[in-house]
Formats: C-alpha cells, sequence, structure tokens
C-alpha cells in the first residue's frame, strides 16, 4: 500500500491543481473519463500503459494529483511511484462526485460511432482525422486524407499547437484507451473541438465504406 496517501476535498484538490508545477493524471475507465473530467487533466490509459504514459507526457519533477475510481487509489499511487514519480499530492476523495457537487468546472470528451463520422466525412471542411497510430501503422492502410500524428509524438507541445485551431478533430487509435490518451493531452493545450472515433481504425473498415489508402506523409 502506497504510504500516507492523502484524501483531499474538491476544494483542497482544486487549490493544489492550479499550481503550475502539478498535473492531474486520471486513472478511471474511458468511459468514464469522457463523460466527466477534472479540466487538463492527463488520462492514463489502461493500467497496462499507465508506466508509457507517465513517462511519454509527465515531467519527471511534476506533482500529481490523482483522480481514481474509489477503491483503486492506493494501487494507482504505487504503480505511479513504481513508474518513478514520488510527488504524489493526494487523490481526490469520492472522485468526480465531489468535484461536480462542488460546482467546479468539468470537462469532457465527446466520442461517436465509426457510422457517424463517415456521414460527418464529406460534410465537414473543417474537419481533420488524426491517426494516433505508429507511422509504420499508418503507412500501411489509414482512412483517406487522414494525418499521422503518432500518440508519442504529442509529447512535442509544437506540433499540438500547430494544429488548425478552427478543425473539428476526429482522433483515430487502435484502442479508444489510447485515443482518449491523446485526446487529453490535445484538450491540455486549448484544443476542444475533439472527437473519438469508437472502436478506431479496425471499427472504421468494418462497419463503414470509408476510403483507406496507403503510404501518404505523416504530418510534421
Amino acid at each position: 500500500m502506497h504510504d500516507n496517501l492523502k484524501a483531499l476535498s474538491a476544494a483542497d484538490f482544486a487549490v493544489s491543481a492550479a499550481d503550475a508545477n502539478t498535473i492531474v493524471v486520471d486513472s478511471r475507465p474511458a468511459t468514464d473519463f469522457c463523460q466527466s473530467f477534472v479540466p487538463r487533466s492527463v488520462f492514463l490509459g489502461t493500467k497496462e500503459h499507465l508506466p508509457e504514459v507517465l513517462l511519454a507526457f509527465v515531467p519527471a519533477d511534476s506533482n500529481i494529483l490523482l483522480v481514481a475510481t474509489k477503491g483503486t487509489e492506493s494501487e494507482i499511487a504505487d504503480a505511479i511511484k513504481a513508474a518513478g514519480f514520488s510527488n504524489i499530492i493526494g487523490y481526490l476523495a469520492n472522485e468526480m462526485d465531489a468535484w461536480k457537487n462542488a460546482g467546479l468546472q468539468v470537462d469532457m470528451i465527446i466520442d461517436i460511432e465509426p457510422d457517424e463520422f463517415a456521414m460527418d466525412l464529406p460534410h465537414d471542411p473543417n474537419l481533420m482525422a488524426i491517426d494516433l497510430r505508429s507511422a509504420d501503422a499508418f503507412h500501411q492502410s489509414h482512412v483517406a486524407n487522414s494525418v499521422s500524428l503518432p500518440l508519442a509524438d504529442l509529447a512535442d507541445l509544437a506540433l499540438i499547437a500547430a494544429l488548425p485551431e478552427e478543425a473539428n478533430i476526429y482522433l483515430i487509435s487502435e484502442n479508444d484507451s489510447l485515443a482518449v490518451v491523446g485526446a487529453s493531452l490535445i484538450k491540455r493545450q486549448g484544443l476542444h473541438n475533439i472527437r473519438i472515433v469508437t472502436g478506431g481504425i479496425v471499427h472504421i473498415e468494418q462497419q463503414t465504406k470509408v476510403a483507406f489508402e496507403k503510404n501518404k506523409a505523416q504530418l510534421n
């Protein structure tokens, strides 16, 4: 068990979260996170991906605030500490219920089915389909006219800053959890017109007639 892990009220959590060197990380299931989360949180993905998400996107000297499913806080804190992050301030007691009951601002992520994506694709001139898979996977096959921005590259904030402000961003990945990680990272930089295409690339190919292509240059 993680020693001295503090349960914080929503008010205390919010005060700590306002510090520039503090990052809120959220380990709840992707569906719960999308419905409501503390603004500017980094979604940690599955427990399997937690170490790599932390190491890739959270500075090593950060103070950590945790939002976790009730009863899992100590387990997740131990995993965070094992990844090399020792400055864990505490966790949000009673998770998002406490935050919302305190009247604090909540963010969310919209997810859509592949058929909705297929309907939007030809009619929205500002639609930007971003493929978060590896460059190799993208080159093998991807949605026509989508751009490659591998999830790992989102550590480069300049790449996020280069995304058009007017774009309606649709994120595609190999699984929904990693797409939500990407959405949380982009939202941290102030872009909010984001949707997750559920089921990722496989469901788009299986369930729609969206055109696919190969070997198009990646975004840089």
